[in-house]
């Protein structure tokens, strides 16, 4: 009996044990960090054909969106040659962006290397990295600098907007192509860099203040700061001056153009400012500029949706782990700023510009990295901001304008489809108690003759607007392809089938609805009359409305217009006396719409930004 018991209490002690251990491995086991979730795509190819004809098209987050809802915000992927980890979470790009060349180094395809060449600012790693951005960026924040541009911008502005005063038959293109191929311009500057260091050689004694970024390249003395490495840096510089900061004042027009009210705030900050100045006599300087809120807003927002750096690479030198993810040593990472200057959880309506979000967000948080970040941040991002300050103030109290409808093209680089002319007319500024109109693409007065082409100007952008919101109806064929018809396997299966169908049809859904409940009224001419005329105030407050509707000082969400109108079109149509037909047709076209959503297969439908934004409130 004895040894029964002690047999027993062995047999528990061993299990006990060897609970203990598998508890302790998978505890282990579990905790060590993985890769992320995600597919590598093709042989040689990888994803990369998706990416970039995603980038290409008009809905430039679907292929990060697609995979975003599989795999989660960290993914991996393979992408112009490479293994890449692709993060569109701010903490994990954060983290990416701050880490030393220890841990990453910058990664590019090489014929991006090759345009950069292999001194670039943007290539360099380590403590050469450090000093060339140590000195370019002091340089860059030198007040005596910014006073200087501003003097000379807004000589060049004068002169520049003096041939504008008539562009009717000759529209502006802000956004330009650069006229010489790099070659060429290196060559240039090795020019200016040999007759700088010819008369400095020349006046060693001269201590003279340096007049731009290559006598700080030159003064600073290492051997490590070449010809070859101050040519790269500055036609890396050249850069942003004749494409970035073009195309940021591009985007900025285009969504002022689309949003009236917050042009005729904009107007109204900077005539402002002018009068001001105007009053006490005083020229304009750089503090004054960088100093207008709600200027400096407009840009954020501009900067937030046109997303100019859509991203940056970088090599992982050594394995990597952050928040449970494992980065492979010799992968890359695609650290993606677009995805989360769009997410929801961060931006109410991310794809509505609104500068107002801006009056009580910080735009220096990891969720807004328009410039970078960590040690490579852009140097010159005040100056980008100043340039298009300037730009914005005088184009905007001097001139009346329309924008040609254009569309913004994400691939290789940020810019204009048709590179978006714009007529404008010479508009001398008017006196403080003009009254304005806020409606259309610029303000206007109530002289009958601007009045009028403000009320044609409205109507095209309604008609536009109109047939935007039509554009989203898919093909009736796909629809109702009888192929894509099975069962859903479970509950799961079938919410997730509606869910996604109801985005991806919604206008055909709206449109199939509407038409029953149009049939359900034909023999109710009270009701038909009633359903007319709110399908009339549909078309004024939601789909021809060409600015932001404004209650009470608050700007209203689409989606809550969208939701108070319904409520008020079935309550209207419910005070008629075909309750029963409304309720029958509503239920009838609920039934059709849930029963096809709940039996398409969503397999091979490609669900962009706006039907996935459809579905969250705000959107």
């Amino acid at each position: 009996m004895d040894s029964l018991w002690i047999f027993v209490q062995l047999i528990t002690a061993a299990a006990f044990i060897c609970s203990t251990i598998i508890v302790i491995l998978k505890a282990s086991s579990s905790s060590k960090p993985s890769l992320p979730a995600g597919s590598l795509g093709l042989l040689f190819v990888g994803e990369t054909l998706h990416f970039v004809s995603s980038a290409y098209s008009h809905r430039p987050d679907s292929f990060m969106d697609t995979r975003r809802r599989r795999y989660g915000k960290v993914f991996k992927s393979h992408l112009f040659g490479s293994p890449t980890i692709v993060s569109t979470d701010a903490e994990v790009n954060r983290f990416v962006l701050q880490s030393d060349a220890k841990a990453f180094v910058t990664s590019y395809p090489k014929s991006v290397t090759d345009l950069m060449g292999k001194a670039s600012i943007l290539l360099i790693n380590g403590p050469l990295h450090r000093r060339i951005h140590g000195l370019i960026g002091a340089f860059f924040k030198s007040p005596h600098l910014k006073a200087q541009l501003t003097i000379d911008m807004q000589k060049f502005l004068q002169k520049s907007m003096s041939t504008w005063s008539s562009s009717q038959h000759n529209p502006i293109h802000i956004q330009d192509e650069a006229k010489n191929a790099k070659r060429k311009m290196v060559k240039l500057v090795e020019e200016i860099i040999e007759g700088k260091r010819k008369k400095m050689n020349e006046n060693l004694s001269n201590n003279r203040v340096p007049n731009d970024v290559v006598d700080i390249l030159l003064n600073d003395g290492s051997h490590q700061v070449t010809d070859e490495l101050i040519a790269d840096n500055i036609i890396d510089m050249m850069i942003p001056g004749q494409d970035s900061v073009p195309i940021l004042i591009t985007l900025a027009i285009k969504y002022l153009s689309d949003c009236p009210l917050a042009l005729q705030r904009l107007v109204e900050e900077n005539m402002e400012l002018k009068r001001l100045k105007t009053q006490l006599g005083e020229p304009l300087k750089w503090t004054d500029y960088l100093s207008l809120p709600f200027t400096q807003n407009v840009i954020t927002e501009t900067l937030r949706m046109g997303n100019i750096i859509t991203g940056v690479m970088r090599k992982a030198v050594k394995d990597v782990e952050i928040k449970g993810y494992l980065i492979p040593k010799g992968w890359c990472v695609l650290v993606y700023f677009r995805s989360v200057h769009v997410d929801e959880e961060h931006f109410e309506s991310p794809y509505h510009f609104n500068p107002w979000r801006w009056q009580d967000k910080d735009s220096n948080s990891l969720n807004f990295t328009p410039f970078g970040g960590g040690q490579r941040l852009c140097p010159g991002l005040e100056l980008a901001r100043l340039e298009t300050s300037i730009f914005l103030h005088h184009f905007v109290t001097e001139f009346r304008w329309v924008a040609e409808e254009d569309n913004i093209i994400n691939f290789p680089t940020v810019r204009m489809k048709k590179r978006m002319a714009i007529w404008s007319n010479h508009h001398p500024a008017p006196a403080p108690t003009t009254k304005m109109t806020d409606y259309g693409t610029i303000p206007t007065s109530y002289a009958a003759a601007t009045a009028t082409a403000a009320n044609l100007e409205y109507i095209s952008r309604a008609k536009q607007r109109f047939k935007d919101g039509l554009g989203h109806r898919r093909p009736w064929r796909l629809m109702a392809d009888y192929r894509s018809f099975t069962l859903p396997s479970n509950l799961h299966d079938t919410l997730a089938r509606i869910k996604i169908n109801l985005a991806y049809f919604r206008m055909n859904y709206a449109i199939v609805i509407l038409i029953i409940l149009f049939l359900a009224l034909l023999w109710h001419p009270i009701s038909l009359i009633v359903f007319v005329l709110m399908m009339s105030l549909w078309l004024f407050l939601y789909f021809l409305r060409d600015q932001p509707l404004v209650i009470a000082g608050r700007v209203l969400q689409d989606w809550i217009i969208l939701l108070v109108l319904s409520v008020l079109t079935i309550g209207f149509l419910f005070l008629t006396n075909a309750s029963l037909n409304i309720a029958i047709a509503l239920i009838i076209g609920a039934v059709v719409v849930l029963a096809h959503a709940a039996v398409r297969k969503t397999e091979n439908l490609y669900l962009d930004e706006e039907a996935t934004g459809l579905m969250a409130p705000g959107s």
